[in-house]
């Protein structure tokens, strides 16, 4: 029993450990490091040509706000193109009267995928009716972007040795019912774990909807020929990069905000579920960590928490007080460190996130168990299947 107690302790130990280390890291990162002197180190006049391209499906919550911040950007040469699989698609009805309003507004028809994800094969034909700019934005459409997010996410790469820059966004509940807490905490979280890795750890890292790369970089690694028989863009992009050990930069004074409530546990089960398929899929040494010593800690905790409590509400033996007492001690050092996102960013209805985080780590436990038989998902209303590589062998529309 007293090997046991250790090992449990060990486990509690290590996980909180790298989850305060990333936390406390992110922090610094964002309020001090990249703002006062990464930054400072760049080409502020860098103002190359940009082609901001984004692939959409149906109109998003507050599309409004998300497209005018698109197209309000405080950057003088950029042009943005929005592709869709067809014209019959809600996004193209709402963005085409646009078109004679803004020069650089384009609207590109793409055609169904077949061998990748059909956000690859939006973006391949934006790629391929580009003007051709120095550098491509790859952006999603659910952000509402500050009118500088061009600006920071290209100054970095006046830098000749920066190949790419990412950013990530900052979620908002505008509810803070249950699985709108859960889906804040999940990217809160998954936040600290890009920064921390992307900049502490110098491993590309980079999220869809905020990567800016040179397009003759692109071009060289032949992004395209590896996105048509995807099923992923921004992970398996990281990947290359990572390959050919080109340099990235997290940029946090790029970051964007998101209003895109989930209303079902289970949706919000199946989305998390896919982020970690994507790193099963290209970056399996991230992938290996996450369920070596997330999911194992994780799971070793929950198991014994079920296990001892009982036992000691039953057998009120003092020598059974340490058993319940590690796993009541890290449920309580990680919701003290869920209180510590305040620092990062606002949050709405903090101290019910805070109390909520042991249910939420819960549906975390059940996302990565999940990604050990996972061979196939839904995104966009189309179910994909894919091999272990992440290429595409069957897509069923219906």
């Amino acid at each position: 029993m007293i090997t046991l107690t250790y090992i449990l302790s060990f486990f509690a130990t290590f996980l909180i450990l790298i989850h305060l280390s990333a936390t406390v890291y992110t922090i610094f990162y964002q309020k001090y490091l990249y703002p006062r002197q990464i930054r400072a180190r760049y080409n502020h006049n860098y103002f190359p040509s940009v082609g901001v391209i984004v692939a959409i499906k149906n109109i998003p919550p507050d599309f409004d706000t998300n497209f005018s911040s698109l197209l309000k950007q405080d950057y003088p040469n950029y042009e943005i193109i929005f592709a869709v699989e067809s014209q019959t698609d809600p996004a193209y009805q709402y963005i085409q009267p646009y078109l004679t309003q803004h020069p650089h507004l384009k609207l590109i028809v793409s055609t169904l995928a077949t061998r990748c994800c059909q956000k690859n094969q939006n973006l391949i034909a934006a790629v391929e009716q580009s003007n051709k700019p120095e550098v491509y934005i790859f952006a999603d459409d659910d952000s509402a972007l500050n009118n500088q997010w061009i600006r920071e996410l290209i100054t970095p790469l006046s830098d000749p040795r920066i190949t790419a820059t990412s950013t990530y966004f900052w979620p908002y509940s505008s509810r803070a019912n249950l699985t709108e807490l859960i889906h804040v905490y999940m990217n809160i979280y998954t936040y600290t774990l890009y920064c921390f890795c992307s900049s502490f750890l110098s491993t590309p890292l980079l999220w869809a909807g905020s990567i800016a790369i040179r397009r003759q970089v692109f071009e060289k690694l032949e992004i395209k020929k590896y996105w048509q028989t995807n099923i992923s863009d921004d992970t398996y992009l990281s990947k290359i990069l990572s390959t050919h050990r080109h340099k990235t930069v997290f940029v946090t004074t790029a970051i964007s905000q998101n209003n895109a409530p989930i209303n079902k546990i289970s949706d919000i089960t199946n989305w998390y579920t896919r982020q970690l398929m994507y790193f099963k899929l290209h970056r399996k040494r991230i992938w290996y960590t996450a369920t070596g010593a997330i999911f194992w800690s994780l799971f070793s905790i929950y198991a014994w928490a079920l296990f001892s409590i009982p036992l000691y509400l039953f057998y009120p033996d003092s020598s059974y007080l340490a058993l319940v007492a590690i796993p009541i001690a890290y449920f309580i050092f990680d919701s003290l460190i869920t209180s510590l996102f305040l620092s990062l960013g606002p949050i709405n209805q903090p101290m019910k996130l805070i109390v909520m985080t042991p249910l939420i780590r819960i549906i975390q436990l059940i996302a990565y168990a999940r990604t050990f038989w996972r061979t196939k998902f839904t995104w966009s209303g189309i179910h994909y299947q894919f091999d272990s590589r992440g290429r595409v062998i069957n897509i069923n529309r219906k």
